[in-house]
């Protein structure tokens, strides 16, 4: 093996949750139990019910008879869908309202989708499902930082797939070697582009990278039973540093908690694009601060990634779909102005529709900022200048919005936006509190995942 996957498959073989810091397990509780809200919350989504044909449930007695490995759908009672597509099932509904987690170049929490199909399905520990989640955000966010593959047009599946296969194969316990050809198989295989996330967003831009858990679920597998793959797929002749990258350094993987990458992850307030939270609060602030009648300009400074994704596209003052709608920055702006907020009836093309709504987002520019460009990643700034008829200026800045990394959503916080998410799905506040508690025991008490119907219901 190259150099590079010898480390990822070291690192992924040798975790264990003992050995993690107390805080470093905490974080990666914390984002379990916040992904799986947030796959409640989105499991009637147009996505899993287009894919729910596919998802053809397998004899368990045949299956566990013949080795199969099977996996577990959040929201049915067993595991009985093959493994690949029951990640695929979970990574859907976590990613589908756009309100997981995020890190600079995507969103690490997409990983869980194939780690809890795979850990409900086998009845591993909650710890052992803590060490699989750490790594799999390690491992994610050192190749995003590493290939810069954002910057250079592709998407963030690539890092996803291996960090995926580098996670399961901690969870089912597999050797570096194994690990290592896991690796390479899917290094070598899946480098995708950000097609998928620019012009009009379709629905597949909440399954791209279930798509990569997916294939990371079946490659492991393919692995674990003896498969061989590439031994250089990074740094080999045609591989990643000679097509795309170029040499390249992985941060090194530390003990200390300032070592872990899952512990400067933030998670999100609103259900839009993280790019978004500072404009939504900043249309709030506007809606208490101006009359937006009167208002004839808003000029909005950014950074270039939230300018690039979300306000530089003639689609995004435009919004003709749902996906689009949540990576539109005049769009998450106006309609706070509206509103006062923002929930899921943003989302109806009703909302997005609006001509009120178009009509300000019409008086919206968006351009980068050249002090919040050199504040980000550290700091997530937006700067609003509104000008009215008579010449009045508002001029507001949000810095570090609610679930930043150094703004972080507290323990009550996590549990209030996760009761919100289930209680419609669950039959109510107290019956999704008692499920948010008992997820938060299992991942603290070393129980087995449960595949039981008093945790999530079908």
């Amino acid at each position: 093996m190259d150099a590079l996957t010898t480390k990822i498959a070291e690192f992924a073989a040798q975790t264990r949750y003992d050995d993690l810091p107390a805080a470093v397990c905490d974080a990666a509780r914390t984002r379990i139990v916040d992904a799986i809200g947030c796959a409640i919350g989105g499991r009637t989504s147009p996505t899993l019910a287009t894919a729910r044909p596919l998802l053809l449930s397998v004899g368990t007695e045949a299956a566990a008879a013949d080795g199969a490995l099977l996996g577990w759908q959040l929201g049915r009672a067993r595991a009985d869908l093959p493994l690949d597509l029951a990640a695929f099932a979970n990574t859907t509904m976590i990613r589908y309202l756009d309100f997981n987690d995020w890190y600079p170049g995507g969103h690490p929490s997409d990983t869980l989708g194939g780690l809890i199909a795979l850990a409900g399905a086998a009845g591993v520990s909650g710890r052992r499902l803590i060490a699989a989640t750490v790594v799999s955000y390690e491992v994610f966010i050192r190749l995003q930082i590493a290939t810069e593959f954002r910057r250079r047009g592709f998407d963030q599946g690539f890092s996803m797939g291996v960090a995926t296969v580098a996670a399961m194969g901690n969870l089912l316990g597999l050797d570096a070697a194994t690990i290592g050809a896991a690796i390479g198989i899917i290094a070598a295989s899946g480098v995708p582009t950000r097609a998928t996330r620019s012009g009009t967003l379709s629905m597949w831009k909440g399954c791209a990278t279930a798509y990569a858990v997916r294939n990371a679920a079946f490659l492991v597998q393919l692995a674990a039973a003896g498969m061989t793959g590439p031994p250089a797929p990074f740094e080999g002749r045609n591989g990643i540093w000679d097509l795309l990258t170029g040499e390249f350094r992985l941060e090194p993987f530390g003990t200390g908690v300032a070592d872990f990458k899952i512990t400067r992850t933030s998670l999100k307030y609103w259900p839009v694009c993280f790019h978004l939270q500072a404009a939504v609060w900043a249309g709030v602030q506007l809606r208490e601060q101006a009359d937006l009648d009167s208002v004839e300009s808003l000029t909005v400074g950014t950074y270039w990634e939230a300018w690039r994704d979300t306000g530089s596209e003639p689609d995004k003052w435009e919004p003709m779909t749902r996906e689009t709608a949540d990576h539109s920055l005049p769009y998450g702006l106006a309609y706070a102005a509206q509103h006062g907020g923002l929930d899921a009836r943003a989302f109806e093309p009703s909302a997005y529709r609006d001509d009120q709504v178009r009509a300000l987002m019409s008086r919206i520019t968006v351009a980068v900022d050249d002090e919040v460009q050199a504040a980000f990643p550290d700091k997530s700034v937006l700067r609003l200048q509104a000008v009215d008829g008579a010449g009045k200026r508002t001029g507001i800045e949000v810095v570090n919005p609610a679930g930043h990394v150094d703004n972080p959503l507290t323990h009550d916080q996590v549990r209030d936006k996760f009761i919100a998410l289930a209680a419609p799905a669950l039959g109510g506040q107290p019956e999704a509190a008692g499920v948010f508690d008992a997820w938060w025991s299992i991942t603290d008490d070393g129980a087995p995942v449960p595949m039981s119907q008093t945790i999530l219901p079908n």
